[in-house]
């Protein structure tokens, strides 16, 4: 008798275990791919959400992160995340206006932004203009979810210092696929090559390329100072990304967990922003440590900025939405 009770308390022990497990176990699973190494913003960004994700969710979410082109680079991530082999990814807008929608370019004008008025670009990001682009990326299957910062982006090569347009003349310099950017580089002299962030390294290691052009913290926490010698603080972009989700497991989500990834994803992303600007002096810091940089002289600052006037010509054809050229370009009057 006394072994039967006791058999039959370790029988109900282990079915309470059992409906726990049921019940509190994750019925929701994100796979959020990144490109970048540990440590990056970027990476703390994806850390960050998944951490909020689950909390927010009681454990009925859960995220599991990839840094590092684990699951593949920008293009590889962006089509795996719009097919839906893959939940979750992160990319430049950059390569969503190449790729996907060439509105986003409005976002890629050269010397558009400076340090007085990135609080206009979050603005609009934020508000109408970006909920405006965000509903254009539906069509393609991807659910934005925000947007992070990259940072004023800066030009590295191997050759020679770059302190005026007339030292570009000639360089091949890595760009991402995007016609703004492009343009933007041939109008500086240079001669821009498109090409996918994972083959970067080694296209400079193997000399494929002179340089390339990237926010601080990217040139330094992905070591270009092993491959590259100089480094000029252009500042000729400033690049924000988009997280994004596949559109239809964000449809077969309930509304409550749905209002979950908005609150996690609008938290994340004031916690990335935050982060990386108070880093950006840091890694100069550091990269100055490892390679020759430096900043322009007013004068060639000014010259870089006039060969920018085209691209604002350009953008009308590129994009063929005048109201939406207006209605961004008049916040930065």
């Amino acid at each position: 008798m006394i072994y039967r009770k006791a058999y039959g308390v370790l029988v109900s022990i282990f079915l309470i275990g059992l409906y726990a497990s049921n019940v509190f176990a994750a019925k929701h699973t994100i796979r959020f791919a990144g490109n970048q190494p540990d440590g990056h913003p970027l990476t703390m960004l994806q850390y960050k959400f998944k951490e909020l994700t689950e909390k927010y969710s009681n454990g009925q979410i859960e995220v599991k992160v990839y840094i590092a082109n684990q699951l593949g680079g920008i293009t590889e991530v962006n089509e795996a995340v719009r097919d839906g082999s893959l939940t979750m990814g992160m990319s430049s807008v950059t390569y969503i206006a190449g790729n996907y929608n060439k509105k986003f370019s409005i976002t890629n004008l050269p010397y558009l932004v400076d340090r007085s008025n990135i609080s206009v670009l979050y603005s609009l990001m934020d508000g109408a203009v970006g909920q405006k682009l965000s509903n254009e990326l539906k069509t393609n299957n991807l659910k934005v979810v925000g947007y992070y910062q990259l940072g004023f982006r800066n030009v590295t090569n191997r050759k020679r210092p770059v302190d005026s347009p007339d030292d570009l003349k000639g360089l091949k310099i890595r760009l991402q696929p995007n016609k703004v950017h492009i343009r933007s580089f041939e109008a500086f002299g240079a001669n821009p090559v498109s090409m996918d962030w994972a083959e970067v390294y080694s296209a400079m290691q193997q000399g494929v390329i002179d340089g390339q052009e990237n926010p601080i913290d990217i040139i330094y926490m992905n070591k270009f100072y092993e491959v590259q010698k100089f480094c000029t603080l252009t500042g000729h972009f400033f690049d924000i990304g988009a997280v994004f989700m596949n559109l239809d497991f964000y449809n077969s989500l309930p509304k409550k967990m749905q209002d979950v990834v908005q609150k996690a994803g609008a938290e994340t992303m004031r916690y990335q922003r935050k982060l990386s600007s108070d880093r950006e002096q840091e890694f100069i810091n550091k990269l100055s440590q490892k390679m020759d940089v430096r900043k322009l002289s007013e004068e060639n600052l000014r010259r870089f900025k006039m060969l920018s006037k085209p691209v604002y010509q350009d953008i009308r054809k590129i994009i063929l939405d005048d109201q939406l050229v207006d209605e961004f370009l008049s916040a930065f009057k």
